[in-house]
C-alpha cells in the first residue's frame, strides 16, 4: 500500500493490525467488559504455557446465579366453572332483508345526476309523468325547443305578426333562435302547471320568460317587469306581442324587460 508517498509491506501492516487487536481484546477482557475463550485465545495470540496459567488464573469465575425455589400454596381453593356466554343475537338475515338503494338514491344516484345532461334529465322527468293530467283529464304538458341557451319560454303560441314580432325580440334582444329556447304554453290547470314546474327543474334553465296572463297568473308571478322565482330559476313576466299589437305603449316596457333577461343569461 502507499500512503503519503511512502510504500510499506502490506504483511508488516497486517501483523501490526492484528497485534493491536489482540491487545485492545485482552485489555479489555481483564478489565472484566469482555470474556475470551481459552481456546479462541490459544488460536489467535499463541504463547507458552505459564501465560496461558496466568491468564487463566486473572480470568474472573462466572457463576449462573441461584434462582429461589416456588412454594407450593397450602391448598388450591378450586374455583366456580365461569358460566358460558349468551349467544349472540344474529342480525345477518335483518340486513340481508333491507332492500338495496336504487340508482337514484345515495350519492351514487346524485352523481349519475350531475354527469346527465339536460336532455336526459327532462327525459326523465317526462317518463314520470302520466300521460293524461290528474287535473283536467288533457295530455299532459310538454314543451319543446333546443335547451343549451338557459332560457325557458312560457308563452302561449304567437300567429302572424305576433309571430314575427316574437323572433324578433328573441333574436334581436336575447341573441337566441327561436327554435333554441324551450318553450311551453301555460294552462291555467294547477296540475298542468305542475307538471310543467318538474319539467323545468329538470332543464335548470337561468331565466324563466313568461308572456301573456296565462303565464304571469301561472308562476304566482304578481306583477309584470318584476322578477321572481319559479321552478329553481329567477322568473320574470312582461307582454305577449299579440297584447303589445293591441296596445303599441307595452312595447317599450316589454323591451326593458328583455334586455334584463339578457343581461342575467
Amino acid at each position: 500500500m502507499e500512503y503519503h508517498g511512502v510504500v510499506d509491506d502490506p504483511r508488516a501492516e497486517l501483523a501490526t493490525l492484528v497485534a493491536d487487536t489482540v491487545s485492545l481484546v485482552q485489555s479489555l477482557r481483564l478489565q472484566g467488559v469482555i470474556g475470551v475463550p481459552v481456546e479462541s485465545r490459544r488460536e489467535a495470540s499463541p504463547g507458552s504455557e505459564e501465560e496461558v496459567r496466568a491468564q487463566r488464573e486473572l480470568t474472573p469465575t462466572r457463576t449462573a446465579p441461584s434462582l429461589p425455589t416456588p412454594s407450593l400454596p397450602a391448598a388450591v381453593v378450586p374455583m366456580p366453572p365461569s358460566p358460558s356466554p349468551a349467544p349472540l343475537a344474529m342480525a345477518a338475515p335483518a340486513l340481508l332483508s333491507r332492500p338495496l338503494p336504487s340508482e337514484g338514491e345515495g350519492l351514487l344516484g346524485k352523481w349519475k345526476a350531475r354527469a346527465q345532461g339536460p336532455e336526459e334529465r327532462l327525459a326523465a322527468a317526462v317518463a314520470a309523468l302520466p300521460e293524461h293530467c290528474e287535473g283536467c283529464g288533457e295530455p299532459t304538458l310538454a314543451g319543446r325547443g333546443g335547451l343549451r341557451s338557459s332560457l325557458v319560454l312560457l308563452a302561449p303560441a304567437a300567429r302572424g305578426e305576433a309571430s314575427t314580432m316574437l323572433s324578433n325580440m328573441l333574436l334581436k334582444v336575447l341573441s337566441v333562435e327561436p327554435g333554441d329556447a324551450w318553450t311551453a304554453a301555460p294552462r291555467a290547470c294547477a296540475s298542468c302547471i305542475g307538471a310543467l314546474a318538474r319539467q323545468v327543474e329538470a332543464i335548470k334553465p337561468r331565466v324563466v320568460l313568461a308572456l301573456g296572463p296565462e303565464g304571469g297568473s301561472g308562476l304566482g308571478l304578481v306583477e309584470r317587469g318584476r322578477w321572481g322565482r319559479w321552478a329553481g330559476a329567477d322568473a320574470i313576466w312582461t307582454w305577449h306581442p299579440e297584447e303589445i299589437l293591441a296596445d303599441a305603449t307595452r312595447k317599450r316596457a316589454a323591451f326593458e324587460v328583455l334586455k334584463e333577461v339578457a343581461n342575467r343569461r
